[in-house]
């Protein structure tokens, strides 16, 4: 990651960036107040996933760490300690709400994350969205048996974890299901992006919405972004800085929207 490109693009992002009152779209204005509003609220609903986010930062276990994407060395392997994951690679709670709450205002039932790291942002979709099935993907094989662990002790059961790598398992899981709400968050470099995006799009339905991490990783990856948002099959596209977000409704005009939140 360019932290020096990453600054600058939230300077711009800042200057860009409206609130709930420029929102003249009725489907927009209804998910800022459902969602966006929400989010911005600590709630004791997370109580019990924030406990277990407090002992994962308190863990100085080191692990072996695989990398399998964009941030370094592809398939460098390196000993990390738990508390440094979690602090490096988990969600803060807001933006782990937002997930939540976005994907529950949407009555998501078939979600797919990839990217588990420990399992911060796939234990807030379970909480929430209690009636919904969770797959999440993480290449990593000992943070994968970390984040499996936790959610053991957390004792949710709509959580099926996959232990790949994302090029691997991809075809076969959208060949076999329909997910309706994607989350991807790993391998941010500007090829696997696009080439996720695609493979999604061809089975994306009229509710299908993509979440995309870190738009802002680097230059290629906001080339990424930029790209997947003008896509003509893509309606409503949402900047969040932290996240983009594509949605695939017809009866929606293309509009793109640059929020704060």
């Amino acid at each position: 990651m360019s932290f020096n490109y990453k600054i600058k693009s939230y300077l711009t992002f800042k200057l860009k960036a409206k609130n709930e009152y420029s929102l003249h779209s009725p489907f927009m204005f209804e998910l800022y107040n459902n969602v966006f509003k929400k989010a911005r609220k600590r709630t004791s609903e997370f109580d019990n996933v924030e406990e277990m986010r407090k002992k994962l930062l308190a863990d100085e276990t080191e692990i072996e760490f695989v990398n399998l994407g964009a941030g370094g060395i592809k398939n460098s392997v390196s000993k990390r300690k738990i508390s440094q994951l979690t602090k490096t690679t988990s969600k803060k709670h807001k933006h782990a709400r937002f997930l939540a709450y976005l994907a529950h205002y949407l009555q998501s039932k078939n979600i797919l994350e990839l990217g588990t790291s420990l399992g911060i942002s796939t234990l807030y979709l379970a909480k929430k969205n209690i009636d919904a099935s969770i797959t999440t993907v993480e290449g990593s094989k000992e943070v994968y048996n970390t984040a499996l662990n936790n959610f053991r002790l957390t004792g949710f059961t709509n959580i099926k974890t996959i232990h790949s790598d994302f090029d691997s398992i991809l075809p076969d899981l959208i060949k076999n299901q329909q997910f309706d709400f994607i989350y991807i968050d790993g391998n941010h470099s500007y090829d696997a992006t696009k080439c996720y995006f695609e493979w999604f799009k061809k089975k994306a339905g009229n509710e299908t919405v993509i979440v995309f991490d870190d738009i802002y990783w680097s230059a290629d990856m906001t080339r990424a972004w930029k790209e997947i948002y003008a896509d003509t099959a893509v309606t409503v596209s949402i900047d969040l800085f932290e996240f983009g977000i594509v949605f695939f409704r017809k009866e929606l005009s293309k509009q793109h929207f640059v929020l704060r939140y």
